[in-house]
């Protein structure tokens, strides 16, 4: 099935330098918040990726490849200028066990990208279940490939597959340190590989057509099943597994085998972290800041369809409000 070219453009690879070439081995995505106050709108920007992808970015000074209107890519360093470090907001209750790392970003002019709508696109356990969309249902997976990445332009790899399982319980996954841990996440039918890690995860709305079938060991006729096309981000890939080929035939082992399953970390807990107490009071004094700088009101004609004018938020006044709301990650012991 078609997806549509826009979700492409939601998507970044991330890297760090080693050397003089930068080397991509994740995926994050952008999405945003539109928030009123008084008649003024705000925007708010996020990136989102795995927590374990962002625990490997941490330290160092990393890089997100941006596809741009002209037709190129550029390499946007996200650790910022005087050696501030990016900060990655986890899950407020439960980070063990949520593979989500959310940090905030800036756009800039020029690049062609697409904000994924956080109020409206992003959707909860509770959304999900009320869509209907469950078991069996197509998803798609949109990533790094890193074999073919695009060398001017950044081109993203879509996998296809299938939601597989809800399961009841936490997931065990391994680390890139070989460490054990559980998420809370669910299974869908689609090969996954380390540069995917981050990847969103769109599904479509089941939808009902004027017909029936007869519902399997009963009486009763219910309408077939159809496909909508309005995308929803469902979550993020996490994990897949492998197996020793051995286990398959009798051959020594020299690299796993893919077994086609991969781990999705809900999008509730995206919304968990973007509606979390750091990054709403992030958001407030963000929008305290802007209320300050504005200009005391003036006289106006009395009419009831006057706009508001929008206060500008300029990059210094984000700065400044990211270092008051934010924790300082420590870099990592080299």
């Amino acid at each position: 099935m078609l997806l549509p070219n826009e979700i492409l453009k939601s998507v970044v690879f991330l890297g760090v330098k080693r050397g003089e070439e930068i080397r991509y081995g994740g995926t994050g995505f952008l999405v945003y918040l539109e928030q009123i106050e008084d008649g003024r709108t705000f925007h708010f920007y996020y990136l989102v990726t795995a927590k374990h992808v962002s625990e490997q970015l941490a330290g160092d000074v990393f890089y997100i490849r941006v596809n741009q209107k002209d037709g190129s890519a550029k390499d946007v360093p996200l650790n910022w200028e005087q050696g501030n470090e990016v900060t990655w907001y986890q899950h407020p209750t439960d980070a063990a066990h949520a593979d989500v790392a959310v940090t905030a970003i800036e756009p800039q002019r020029g690049q062609d990208v697409l904000f994924i709508d956080g109020q409206i696109d992003v959707i909860s356990d509770e959304k999900r279940e009320q869509l209907g969309i469950g078991v069996g249902d197509e998803v798609f997976m949109v990533g790094l490939f890193s074999y073919v990445k695009g060398k001017s332009r950044s081109i993203p790899i879509v996998r296809v597959g299938n939601i597989a399982m809800f399961p009841n319980e936490r997931v065990k996954v391994k680390t890139p340190t070989n460490q054990e841990l559980e998420v809370d996440g669910f299974l869908v039918e689609a090969r996954s590989i380390q540069a995917a890690s981050g990847s969103p995860v769109f599904a479509r709305q089941t939808i009902y057509i004027v017909d029936s079938f007869h519902k399997w060991g009963t009486n009763v006729f219910e309408p077939v099943g159809a496909t909508a096309w309005t995308l929803y981000l469902i979550g993020l890939v996490c994990a897949h597994w492998e197996i020793k080929p051995s286990e398959i035939i009798d051959v020594e082992p020299t690299q796993g085998v893919n077994v086609g399953i991969a781990v999705v970390i809900p999008a509730q807990k995206i919304l968990d972290i973007i509606h979390g107490p750091e990054l709403k009071d992030m958001r407030r004094k963000i929008i305290e800041t802007a209320k300050a700088k504005g200009a005391p009101p003036a006289a106006t004609m009395d009419s009831g369809f006057a706009e508001v004018p929008l206060v500008p938020f300029t990059k210094a006044d984000f700065e400044q409000a990211l270092k008051k709301a934010s924790r300082k990650i420590e870099p990592r012991t080299k």
